[in-house]
């Protein structure tokens, strides 16, 4: 007799709603394990919604063994290609009701680096996707907490030599997006004590002066 298709468990609603809130909750976070925060919303999601390509996939075992099946990784495609939209509306929901400056179009893997949740970086990236605290205003406040730190002798170096190029990067990078590449570079290479190195590169790149006061088109 046949038992019909696997039936998903009983709480697996709580687990989807608690695996997006931890989601959302990396919009101001960073979370270096952000992408297996998807691929366990993904199968839980996949496990409620598509219980035979659950099934299916528990069957490939560990790592669905992709390579050595091709019935597997077609299996996985499938499934994968199946759950976004969900994965997406899932998270867009919660993102809604729980997160008091909810981000637009935002995907959290695209900014896995901590620098993405610190002062100019902090800044570029809730204004690219439609934060409605966060200007150019948001940059003084960078440069405040630089100017603080510098005169605060409990603060370690390193960290107020971070700060320091946050605030020389933040109005240039938030007028010019064109040069945030250049202007991270400067800041991840400069030698971590060397203060005048550090603002030495960030100054030369071209249109920098410009571009801390407003757009300036690249090939001026």
């Amino acid at each position: 007799m046949s038992q019909g298709a696997p039936q998903p468990r009983a709480n697996i609603n709580v687990d989807i709603d608690f695996i997006a809130s931890e989601i959302v909750r990396a919009d101001d976070e960073f979370a270096p394990d952000l992408r297996d925060m998807y691929m366990d919303l993904s199968f839980t999601l996949i496990e409620a919604r598509f219980p035979q390509l659950h099934q299916a996939l528990a069957e490939c075992g560990s790592g669905y063994n992709l390579k050595a099946s091709p019935e597997c990784a077609a299996v996985y495609i499938e499934a994968m290609n199946r759950i976004q939209p969900f994965v997406h509306d899932v998270i867009e929901r919660k993102r809604q009701a729980i997160s008091p400056d909810p981000l637009q179009n935002y995907d959290g893997i695209k900014y896995m680096s901590p620098f993405w949740f610190e002062g100019a970086g902090d800044v570029w990236r809730r204004v690219d996707h439609g934060s409605r605290r966060y200007s150019i205003k948001s940059c003084a406040d960078v440069r405040r907490n630089s100017e603080n730190c510098l005169t605060d002798p409990t603060k370690p170096n390193d960290y107020c030599f971070r700060l320091y190029g946050h605030a020389l990067i933040c109005e240039p990078g938030y007028n010019c997006p064109y040069l945030r590449f250049p202007l991270m570079k400067c800041i991840q290479e400069g030698h971590i004590s060397d203060y005048a190195r550090l603002k030495n590169c960030v100054e030369g790149l071209p249109n920098y002066a410009a571009c801390t006061r407003g757009y300036v088109a690249q090939n001026v």
